[in-house]
């Protein structure tokens, strides 16, 4: 991605630009319900992994703007673009072709039905509205990095004879219909439908088909902007039966663009940058089960840890079920992929799973065994069979650290160790030092998750605590609970699944009191985030919380032990959250 020998092409130094624009209350023309949803949404989403840090006047979404009014902010954004910089321009509003170019229009554009003469049309537009290649021009011009262009305004227009359910309108006028091909060197250009072709504006959804899996793929960490759009490309395929499809053109001169450049992201964790006053909202969706207890494929019996993928693939260790199940964003029927075979201690079986990871340079899945008192690798493609690679302990919860490095609860040993795959001799890293209360001890450890600094959470269960061991420490300290057991705002009561934000913001599930809650760092007590009604089977409640992950996106899920369900609370993304 860096040129070399050019010390201030290195990522960390090249800032990130936004430009983002939503047009919706148009004053003439038809108006549309997403747009705003869109860019408020995109906006929120760029500002968490870098973009727009310089506090500048464009950096909030611009929302309805006149054609006055996105002029001046364009000069603005403009005149800021400095060499080296990676620079994300994105509409969302009505466009429209005229005479083989773009126009981008403002809410105050006037409705061109009312005037005959083409060449008044031509006119109107090129006074009353935005030319989208001039804007590329203009921004590409100032020689950023890249640029990266986005419009999703493809949307119903307001010519004469448009139906609403059509993607073309106005077909006998070849100047209406949708927009034309765009380029520009060093850009990368993205409609969000082919060239030529319109669609719907989606008014019963809160975005558009487009910015629905832009938002799902555009903070994917380390990844290809290319394959980015790649993704969101087959998403609105496959959600539209192809009659929406994409448009990208390509134009770069870099390798690797990276939008959300990290290092390896914790185990469980965000990769995106969680804000300290970030909400979620209170009624939960059902993600896996909620079809009462059992064990048919739509169903979940007392699961009990969960881990969550990069595309938000759910895999849940089904503990009464002695499965493994593997539930895909958005499906009704999870499928079996480790154990199922009955309870028994074989290596095609399982007993009363407690917590499953993935191992990703293996491509495993690290299971653990609880009631076979043993830890099982287990090939997560069509693998039929275990392996074991710990055996004898009383394991709970797992997790990894950046150099591949397993640490394991031992609920009754009172420890965490920590191993290397096939390595079945483990090193007390937590505890040890028998049952108790000290700092130095635990009583029966549960979950357990691993920071970016190497530093060790573990829900310390019968101590109603959380306690954080920094590496090589001798002894931990408490970072949530420990006032004993209780229901007030400074106490757990039997604390099982945890997370930890890139701000030292402590998640874990209050189990007993039915509950999740966050502990700022350094706070002597903490706030309900989720599950403030008591316990229940509304999705606004819980039943024995117990394992916790986030998704890439910042969404909370959350493995409703009592309810057999996994329940997933979406971030509530506000353009304040920073």
């Amino acid at each position: 991605m860096a040129a070399k020998g050019t010390s201030d092409n290195t990522p960390g130094k090249r800032r990130k630009l936004a430009l983002i624009i939503g047009i919706g209350d148009y004053k003439h023309v038809n108006e549309l319900k997403n747009p705003a949803n869109d860019a408020k949404q995109l906006s929120s989403l760029l500002k968490r992994i870098g973009f727009n840090t310089d506090q500048l006047q464009w950096d909030n979404p611009q929302l309805d703007k006149t054609c006055k009014q996105m002029k001046h902010v364009l000069i603005e954004f403009e005149d800021s673009i400095k060499p080296n910089d990676i620079v994300l321009f994105y509409f969302a509003g009505h466009g429209v072709q005229w005479e083989d170019q773009n126009y981008l229009l403002p809410a105050d554009v006037p409705d061109i039905n009312t005037i005959n003469s083409e060449k008044e049309k031509a006119d109107t537009l090129k006074t009353h509205a935005i030319n989208a290649q001039d804007v590329l021009n203009t921004l590409s011009d100032r020689k950023p990095y890249v640029t990266i262009f986005l419009l999703d305004c493809c949307r119903q227009y307001f010519l004469r004879n448009a139906q609403s359910n059509t993607r073309a309108l106005n077909k006998s006028d070849p100047k209406s219909i949708g927009l034309t091909e765009m380029h520009k060197a060093g850009a990368l250009i993205a409609f969000a439908c082919a060239p030529g072709t319109l669609i719907d504006d989606r008014s019963a959804e809160n975005n558009s088909l487009f910015m629905e899996h832009l938002l799902k793929h555009i903070a994917t960490p380390n990844e290809d902007i290319i394959n980015v759009l790649r993704d969101v490309t087959d998403g609105v395929m496959r959600d539209s039966g192809e009659r929406q499809i994409p448009f990208m053109s390509v134009q770069l001169r870099h390798k690797n663009i990276y939008l959300c450049e990290q290092s390896t992201v914790p185990l469980r964790a965000s990769s995106t940058d969680i804000p300290r006053n970030a909400k979620w909202k209170q009624n939960g969706i059902t993600m896996a089960g909620g079809n009462g207890a059992g064990d048919k494929i739509n169903q979940l019996y007392f699961p009990w840890g969960l881990y969550v993928d990069d595309d938000q693939t759910i895999y849940v260790s089904n503990a009464s079920n002695n499965r493994i199940m593997k539930w895909k964003f958005g499906a009704t029927n999870g499928k079996v992929i480790a154990g199922g075979n009955g309870e028994g201690n074989r290596a095609h079986q399982l007993n009363s799973p407690s917590d499953v990871i993935i191992d990703k340079k293996t491509d495993n899945l690290i299971i653990s065994d609880t009631e076979n008192k043993r830890v099982v690798l287990w090939p997560r493609q069509n693998g039929t069979s275990g392996k074991t690679i710990v055996s004898n302990i009383s394991c709970i919860g797992l997790t990894m650290d950046n150099d591949g490095f397993l640490y394991v609860a031992h609920r009754d040993e009172h420890e965490v160790a920590r191993y290397e795959i096939d390595d079945p001799d483990g090193q007390v890293v937590a505890g040890g030092n028998g049952e108790g209360n000290r700092l130095d001890q635990l009583s029966g450890p549960t979950y357990i998750f691993f920071d970016r600094d190497h530093s060790l959470y573990v829900s310390d269960y019968h101590n109603h605590r959380v306690m954080k061991w920094v590496k090589g420490a001798k002894q931990g300290v408490v970072v949530a609970g420990g006032q004993g057991q209780g229901k007030s705002l400074t106490q757990l009561s039997y604390p099982e699944g945890i997370v930890v934000d890139q701000s030292g913001t402590v998640y874990v599930a209050d189990s007993w009191n039915h509950r999740i809650m966050r502990w700022l760092k350094g706070a002597t007590k903490g706030s309900v985030i989720v599950g403030v009604n008591g316990p229940g089977a509304q999705s606004d409640q819980l039943n024995c919380p117990m394992g916790l992950s986030f998704d890439r996106h910042g969404n909370l899920y959350v493995v409703d032990y009592g309810n057999h369900r996994i329940q997933k609370f979406d971030i509530e993304c506000t353009e304040n959250d920073d």
